[in-house]
């Protein structure tokens, strides 16, 4: 039977755990950038303006919005410049359906920062309802903003916003002891003389750890000595079992031989019977035609 100490130290390890595994995961998704709150990736895919807000949807984002100097510098630097087949990048803008001279981002905010090429937007043809941003030097890294026809074919970059930062105040990250944040990564420590278990999540007092651990490897030889018992008893009771045939085998053998024999013994007395009685037939028939002569002569 566990002691009281036993089942508080379990709970608290299971309580733990379950804090661990309900975290969320943090910071940007594999192969996503970050820059400042937002996460951003460009597929490797030249669509139209709509598939490409659909693409982005799949992942849960949107196409990328740009609110100042610093995120439009970002995207040219990480993704514009360096992407050499395409000069031609969607952005998450598009004309207002009720007033072609007003733009908006795909999330209906308004246009607070502006990066146009001189003389754009043109609306040429009127038909460019949708924003991008065009490479006009490669070798430099220039590049600006220009309308384009939302059916051209063009590469483009998601935007999704950064999940939940790590924080020490809520749920003291989801470690038992100490709690510390460390390149927006969450750091648990575990009190002098604890055993530390998942990277500092789970502290365990090191009496219930190692009673635990004897626990353990006491089943463990419990288990070890039961499966030798069982193994030696199969040993033992193989020869037995062998005898046990051999036995069976003698015992039927000398009982298809005794059936046999009585089989003959049956036959034989049937023949004898019949033997003799053909004989009494043979003396009464001679008896009777010796009466008919004797007969005769008188």
């Amino acid at each position: 039977m566990m002691n009281f100490k036993n089942i508080v130290g379990i709970a608290i390890i299971l309580h733990a755990a379950g804090i661990f595994c309900s975290n969320k995961q943090l910071g940007c998704p594999k192969n996503w950038k970050r820059f400042e709150k937002s996460c951003y990736l460009s597929p490797k895919l030249s669509l139209n303006w709509r598939a490409a807000v659909f693409n982005c949807s799949e992942y849960n984002a949107h196409l990328v919005t740009v609110s100042n100097a610093r995120e439009n510098s970002f995207l040219i630097r990480e993704f514009v410049i360096t992407q050499q087949h395409s000069r031609h990048f969607w952005l998450g803008l598009h004309r207002a359906p009720s007033d072609p001279s007003k733009w908006l981002w795909v999330d209906a905010s308004p246009v607070t920062f502006r990066d146009w090429y001189s003389g754009q937007p043109d609306n040429y043809r009127q038909e460019e309802f949708c924003g991008e941003m065009y490479v006009l030097e490669v070798r430099n890294g220039v590049v600006k903003w220009n309308d384009l026809n939302c059916s051209r074919s063009s590469t483009f970059i998601c935007e999704k916003e950064l999940l939940a930062l790590p924080s020490c105040t809520e749920d003291n990250g989801g470690c038992q002891h100490f709690c510390s944040s460390s390149n927006d990564r969450i750091v648990c420590t575990c009190k002098d003389g604890f055993i530390s278990e998942k990277n500092g999540v789970v502290c365990v007092d090191p009496k219930i750890y190692w009673s635990q651990e004897i626990q353990h490897k006491a089943n463990s030889s419990f288990n070890v000595a039961l499966l030798v018992m069982q193994l030696v008893s199969l040993i033992l009771l193989l020869p037995m079992a062998l005898v046990l045939v051999s036995f069976y085998r003698i015992v039927s053998k000398q009982r298809r031989r005794a059936n046999t024999q009585f089989h003959s013994a049956v036959v034989n007395s049937s023949l004898s019977q019949d033997e003799s009685f053909r004989n009494q037939n043979t003396r009464l028939t001679n008896a009777t035609y010796e009466n008919s002569g004797i007969g005769d002569n008188v």
